[in-house]
């Protein structure tokens, strides 16, 4: 009847959202950056807004808990503000190094030195203070502005690890693709320096890829010969 449909909707409802209350029941908070559930405890990951699926996992992986930390207490109380300062501190440094992932990431699409993230952050703190001048936490905003890590350094390191990211994902899709072809074309670099570039192309669902595989320097002359031994060299590495 309509009282039955009244509770499936609001199972439903329940279901697609986070509730504040599975802190207190389960441990979970909301990531705001992957936007999923999180274990305040073991900081495991839910799939799903589930009530029932993080309830399986409080029950199972941390059976007993409760019974240590009992519901409704000043020590269950006391545990879940504990925890979740410390998560909260947590998600503060994984978003600070996001922010300098995403600058380096511009700076390398746009073949700047990393010298430059410097200025991009001079930049951010100048603008920020007209800005922000009238907003009651301005101090805040430049507080996190200037606990960005952009030397040169930190930089060259945010952009090596992007590069293997991007290098693992390109091998993962590889893979999975049920075919690929091969695309190579001879270039020089700004020092006149002969280089083979070789593009990868396949396909990818619905989508057809074409990526740079990789670029091989050439020591000797540029005939078709050439580059079929330096790649065939590349390969056995």
């Amino acid at each position: 009847g309509a009282e039955k449909r009244r509770k499936v909707r609001a199972l439903k409802d329940e279901n697609c959202k986070f509730q504040e209350k599975w802190t207190d029941e389960f441990f979970f908070v909301l990531n705001e950056i992957s936007m999923k559930p999180v274990c305040l405890i073991c900081q495991q990951t839910g799939s799903a807004f589930k009530r029932s699926n993080l309830e399986w996992h409080h029950t199972t992986v941390h059976a007993g808990f409760s019974e240590k930390y009992p519901p409704g207490s000043n020590l269950r109380k006391n545990k879940i503000e504990q925890l979740v300062t410390s998560f909260k501190s947590q998600q503060k440094i994984i978003k600070k190094k996001e922010a300098s992932f995403e600058i380096a990431w511009i700076l390398a699409r746009h073949k700047k030195a990393f010298t430059d993230a410097e200025i991009v952050k001079e930049c951010f703190l100048t603008s920020a203070e007209i800005l922000y001048a009238d907003f009651n936490n301005k101090n805040a905003i430049l507080k996190q502005i200037k606990g960005l890590q952009l030397s040169d350094t930190t930089v060259m390191r945010r952009v090596e690890e992007i590069g293997k990211d991007i290098r693992q994902q390109l091998m993962a899709d590889l893979s999975a693709a049920p075919c690929f072809s091969l695309a190579l074309n001879e270039s020089t670099d700004i020092s006149d320096f002969s280089q083979l570039c070789v593009w990868i192309c396949f396909p990818k669902k619905e989508l057809f890829c074409k990526e740079l595989l990789c670029l091989i320097p050439i020591k000797t002359q540029t005939k078709g010969e050439d580059s079929f031994t330096a790649l065939c060299s590349q390969s056995t590495h």
